[in-house]
């Protein structure tokens, strides 16, 4: 997903954070229904439920039940990239 192009690398800190501490930055996230996401935190319509916004205008996947959520670290062209 945007900004990262193919081959590019995502880096997250491996300690897991409470969502509500990342909310309006960039993650990887852990939905109760098995996805793995990198998308920007956004607080949901039912408490305990979050928002997850794309860059490339992709709808919203909106009220969202997380399992983990990882802060944000790095983001770097991979070895392969070009």
């Amino acid at each position: 997903m945007p900004p990262a192009e193919p081959g590019w690398l995502a880096v997250f800190r491996r300690t897991e954070a409470h969502p509500d501490d990342l909310i309006n930055t960039p993650c990887l996230v852990d939905t109760a229904d098995g996805r793995r996401l990198f998308k920007k935190l956004r607080k949901g319509y039912t408490p305990g439920r979050y928002n997850l916004e794309s860059w490339d205008g992709s709808p919203l996947i909106e009220d969202v039940e997380i399992r983990a959520v990882l802060p944000f670290a790095a983001l770097s062209p991979g070895r392969h990239a070009r």
